[in-house]
């Protein structure tokens, strides 16, 4: 095994493992793909945030099925695709933390969650004209916490898979009393698709590392061997040089990309 094969398998399993961390990291921390927004309220991290289109700005959601409901707000996003000084982090696809309340009852897993008269908070969605947030992953209150909902109003965080769009015609939530389609979201997660998610990611992170050192690396050998040979051409060569460096960062930074984002993606 030659050296430089050595030194490319280093690096892919140094990627893998990184990509590995960030991406476990990720789904422990509300994993999502955040842009930044001016938000004309006060809002907090799990607000659900609608676009007023009187106003024409973003406002923490107030309005019990609210049709303008655009995103949920994350605070600290592992990505984020546009960044504006002083905007707000909204997501809209993914996993994330959502702040709810009891206004319309107990929350189980599976039930869509929209817009409360709570400023930023959802509630469980119990209409069919309702433009739903995303389906609840988990219950509120948790089962185990006894708390009598038919007495007090009750507001917290769960995580929530965002679907923002209008809701759906089946009656009950996905995991609840939609009946049949319980499989669609409990699978997500599930040890399958995560070994499916590392295969694609160890892929692209490895054939992106082997195209760089391939396609530019020898390349860059030659170049390095060439200022020797011919001391005259030592600029021209130097600018090869540094070409070649850059295109392998740019394929190598550009398969890790790729991978990290394949980590993210729900299956």
């Amino acid at each position: 095994m030659t050296h430089s094969l050595r030194r490319q398998i280093f690096f892919a399993i140094l990627l893998f493992v990184l990509g590995g961390f960030f991406g476990n990291h990720a789904r422990a921390s509300d994993m999502s793909v955040a842009r930044t927004y001016q938000v004309s309220d006060s809002v907090v991290g799990g607000d659900i945030v609608s676009f007023d289109r009187a106003t024409k700005s973003f406002v923490a959601a107030h309005v019990v099925g609210d049709p303008g409901v655009f995103g949920v707000v994350n605070v600290s996003p592992p990505i984020v695709l546009r960044a504006i000084a002083t905007g707000t982090p909204i997501v809209t696809t993914g996993e994330v933390l959502v702040n709810v309340s009891t206004i319309n009852g107990g929350i189980e897993a599976g039930d869509y969650i929209t817009a409360s008269t709570i400023r930023g908070k959802g509630e469980k969605s119990t209409r069919a004209s309702d433009t739903i947030v995303g389906i609840a992953l988990e219950a509120f209150p948790p089962p185990t916490s006894g708390l009598a909902v038919d007495r007090t109003t009750y507001s917290g965080t769960i995580r929530v898979l965002l679907s923002v769009g209008p809701r759906p015609a089946n009656t009950g939530g996905i995991l609840g009393g939609g009946g049949g389609m319980q499989g669609t979201v409990s699978g997500l997660n599930t040890p399958v698709a995560n070994v499916v998610k590392y295969a694609l990611a160890t892929i692209v992170v490895m054939g992106s590392i082997y195209v760089a050192f391939r396609t530019f690396g020898a390349s860059l050998r030659n170049s390095i061997v060439s200022v020797g040979r011919n001391p005259l051409a030592k600029p021209a060569i130097q600018s090869m040089v540094i070409i070649n460096t850059v295109l392998v960062i740019i394929v190598t930074a550009v398969g890790l990309f790729i991978g990290l984002m394949i980590l993210f993606v729900q299956l």
